[in-house]
């Protein structure tokens, strides 16, 4: 691997590692009636309705900024773009150390908006990939790279979180993690600067608009094929991301488990993705077309979430949480692999843009959705997510018979 994808996957790294690192934490600020940061009378209805308020501020703010940071990218290239988003990230871990000191829950959504308005690092990182990419073999392999960093900070973000947060640490707190999350940061934006080799690649004139989210979604309606890949990915994306964003929630309610043993979680999760990313995704890519990977992957986590409704053992459920990571791990990048030849080479920071601003709507929905649905059962937002899943699988089955759609989805993953 070259010094330029060594630098973008530590990039990736580094913003994954953001999620794993502070959902564990986050719950435990919103769910423990003696973390301060709501008063502690405060119902466990309200603070699950908070904490899908908290986590869906970051992917709604995600949603708006990844449309203009790639169309930036695409304008003033990679490098300058990520270098932006990391600052945002940095001044993001800053605004929430201060929060979580002043037991102010205002300031972490505002940490939580300006981190999300700054995490366009997925699609630039995917777009410059894609410009380092000389065949569609290479082009899979540094997409493999692309979920292996991203494997890589769902590992590292819970070990952080986890072992700065214990009490058994000296000096341990749940700010601490935070500050060695930023100087994470501060390492990733030396590595741009020092080692990333941006690419040639055909730029284009820089055209921002204010209704560039509305402008962006348009634009997808008027290219049949992106479409009807958008509209499966939309709902996939979306029955993932309700078990992402609520599991660690439902390890705390159902199992008594911490910071330590949600974390843990997350490192289950990060590890499967991992495994699944560098080793089953390769294999697959080989033998199987890129439908029928899809369908494989998304009647697995059908599986997984209709077990972790009725589950009782932890170990079970930390098996599924493990299935889960490992079929998203491989599915993902699939629907990437679809996006890209859907659209031209002066266009793939616009179309990773499009695959990122649907992710992140869809994460978005899946928390805000999801925290007033577990006000009344944790086991009604994972059978939601089970019911987009089936949605999603049977919309693939029938609008990728088309022209355009067949010919991609037949081919090798």
């Amino acid at each position: 691997m070259n010094l330029s994808k060594l630098a973008l996957v530590f990039v990736m790294a580094v913003d994954v590692m953001g999620q794993g690192l502070a959902f564990p934490i986050f719950n435990t600020l919103m769910m423990s009636p003696g973390s301060g940061l709501l008063p502690a009378d405060t119902s466990a209805a309200v603070r699950q309705l908070y904490y899908g308020v908290v986590i869906g501020v970051f992917f709604l703010t995600w949603f708006l900024g990844a449309v203009y940071i790639s169309r930036v990218s695409d304008s003033i290239g990679r490098k300058a773009g990520i270098l932006i988003c990391l600052t945002g990230a940095l001044l993001g871990y800053a605004l929430t150390i201060v929060a979580i000191m002043w037991n102010s829950f205002w300031l972490l959504l505002l940490s939580r908006a300006i981190t999300g308005f700054t995490s366009g690092n997925q699609p630039i990182a995917q777009a410059a990939m894609v410009d380092m990419s000389r065949d569609e073999m290479e082009k899979v392999r540094n997409m493999g790279l692309i979920v292996a960093g991203f494997s890589a900070g769902l590992i590292g973000g819970p070990i952080i979180g986890a072992v700065f947060a214990s009490p058994d640490f000296p000096g341990a707190s749940l700010v601490l993690p935070f500050y060695v999350g930023g100087g994470l940061i501060a390492l990733a934006m030396l590595l741009i600067g020092w080692f990333f080799k941006e690419p040639e690649a055909s730029r284009t004139s820089l055209r921002i608009q204010p209704l560039e989210v509305v402008i962006l979604l348009w634009e997808v309606t008027r290219r049949p094929t992106v479409l009807r890949i958008s509209a499966p990915y939309l709902l996939y994306m979306m029955g993932f991301m309700i078990f992402y964003v609520f599991f660690d929630d439902l390890l705390s309610s159902r199992y008594g488990l911490g910071t330590g043993g949600t974390s843990l979680g997350m490192l289950v999760l990060g590890i499967t993705t991992a495994f699944a990313s560098l080793v089953a995704l390769p294999v697959l890519s080989q033998r199987a077309s890129r439908l029928q990977v899809l369908i494989w992957m998304t009647a697995m986590e059908m599986a997984a979430l209709i077990i972790l409704i009725g589950v009782r053992s932890e170990i079970l459920a930390f098996a599924m949480i493990g299935l889960m990571g490992g079929a998203h791990a491989i599915a993902y990048p699939t629907y990437l692999n679809l996006f890209s030849p859907a659209a031209p080479e002066t266009e793939q920071g616009w179309v990773m843009g499009v695959s990122t601003a649907l992710f992140t709507l869809a994460a978005a929905m899946a928390s805000f959705i999801g925290g007033i649905i577990s006000q009344e059962s944790l086991n009604a937002v994972f059978l939601v997510g089970f019911g987009v899943l089936v949605v999603a699988l049977l919309l693939t089955l029938t609008i990728w018979r088309a022209p355009g759609i067949r010919e991609l989805a037949a081919a090798r993953a």
